[in-house]
């Protein structure tokens, strides 16, 4: 199937973005790395990677801050203001996402691009000069991704482990946003599985469609 795929990708006049959005340790980067292989495009950038470079140009407030503790600059940490806050945050990345847009469409390159930034709202509208595959990671079982998040959290951070575990509430309100815009925006959601099933999901779905 790779092979009758990856001719339909090269057939096409319009680049072919993929775009994965999910929670931290939902395997994001992970799965971009091994389906940019598997697909051999060249180009996949993590949306942190972008940010770093945005930051040097743009003095946003809110680009400081993590997609999770953007709402303290709103005010109390309130359900509202935990994803008016992360709306900003994702609002004020999407100068630099949309560059990376804009080189692949001036270049014709094909390209993954995988964040928790990437707010559905702020780009199904503004892709339409491409072949547009859009994929959200849900974390199925809420109590074992916990368990992943506190992992995680302790390899990057050692003894922060326990101060960034009560995040935990930020990160499941944000997804359940994230969610609720990909049913909006008819967004595909891949289920928390293995790499191999999830990029055998993202395969049968690119070969349904008609790539032009």
């Amino acid at each position: 199937m790779t092979n009758e795929i990856n001719k339909k990708i090269q057939r096409a006049k319009k680049p072919v973005i993929i775009l994965i959005c999910g929670m931290p340790a939902t395997g994001k980067s992970t799965l971009a790395i091994k389906l940019a292989a598997e697909l051999d495009f060249k180009v996949c950038i993590g949306v942190d990677e972008i940010k770093e470079v945005v930051k040097k140009y743009d003095n946003n407030p809110f680009l400081s801050k993590s997609s999770h503790d953007a709402w303290q600059l709103i005010g109390k940490r309130t359900e509202k203001n935990i994803l008016s806050g992360f709306q900003k945050y994702c609002q004020g990345l999407k100068s630099g996402v949309m560059s990376i847009f804009e080189k692949s469409e001036k270049n014709g390159e094909n390209i993954i691009i995988e964040g928790i930034q990437l707010l559905p709202k702020l780009y199904c509208h503004d892709l339409q000069n491409f072949n547009l595959f859009y994929f959200i990671i849900k974390s199925e079982y809420k109590n074992i991704y916990k368990e992943k998040i506190r992992h995680k959290i302790l390899e990057r951070h050692g003894k922060q482990v326990d101060v960034w575990s009560e995040k935990f509430r930020e990160f499941i309100l944000i997804e359940e946003e994230v969610l609720k815009q990909a049913e909006r925006f008819k967004c595909h959601v891949l289920p928390e599985k293995n790499f191999y099933e999830q990029i055998e999901i993202i395969k049968n779905i690119i070969v349904r469609y008609e790539i032009i």
